[in-house]
């Protein structure tokens, strides 16, 4: 037996990159089963995500994308991240896992994505905190809800981590989804545990800052509580 998880599993997002490795290490601690992904990703995702941001005429940003893609990919090779592929070939695992991830939004320049909806694949399938992410129901066609409404009806469980996605989901298959954590919650993993014990610095108190828009407001007040606290702050 095997289990499969669907999901954007290497890209440069970190956390897709985390949700994806955690979510494998819980199922492998917990389930005696080999685990693994599947490793079709779009092309339209591998060039927005890594290739895109290189086109710029900023040199400073261009410097910044490429240092960003050379220590991802080393970190990628350490962490045995499979290289994507681009053929939605399936392989029948005897468990499919899709999420976690916003694999079911609905992106602007990836378009609608039946294949993370379950198409093609009439095996057990898991639905585990998967998410529409911002996308409008209403902006689905009515062609795309009758295809979801027909995929989503075929899971065996479904669990959502948002309201938004939640709401598709009762509107498609008439049930209420569990809401549930992102499967960076679910356990410590090995991975993170040995990164900290690697580095030279030993921290014995800090604040991880996570995110991508701050305020200037919001930046002085994270910065200054770090000062008065005599707290080292990281921003990943």
């Amino acid at each position: 037996m095997n289990i499969k998880i669907f999901t954007f599993y290497n890209t440069i997002n970190y956390g897709a990159l985390l949700q994806g490795l955690c979510l494998k290490e819980f199922l492998r601690e917990n389930f005696n089963l080999k685990i693994e992904y599947a490793r079709y990703l779009p092309k339209k995702l591998i060039f927005r995500e890594i290739y895109r941001p290189l086109i710029t005429k900023n040199p400073f940003k261009f410097y910044q994308s490429l240092k960003k893609n050379y220590n991802l990919s080393k970190w990628k090779k350490k962490m045995n991240l499979p290289t994507p592929k681009f053929t939605k070939k399936i392989n029948n695992p005897t468990i499919s896992v899709y999420g976690s991830d916003s694999i079911w939004h609905l992106f602007p320049y990836l378009g609608f994505e039946a294949y993370f909806f379950g198409e093609k694949n009439d095996g057990f399938k898991i639905a585990y905190a998967t998410s529409i992410g911002p996308t409008d129901i209403n902006k689905f066609s009515n062609y795309q809800k009758k295809k979801i409404k027909i995929l989503l009806n075929s899971y065996n469980f479904i669990s959502v981590r948002d309201y938004n996605t939640a709401n598709l989901v009762k509107e498609m298959t008439g049930s209420d989804p569990l809401i549930v954590v992102d499967p960076t919650l679910l356990c410590t993993p090995k991975f993170f545990i040995n990164s900290i014990n690697e580095t030279k610095e030993k921290l014995k108190k800090y604040v991880i800052v996570y995110g991508t828009v701050f305020s200037n407001e919001e930046k002085k007040k994270i910065l200054n509580y770090c000062k008065k606290k005599n707290i080292k702050s990281i921003f990943i």
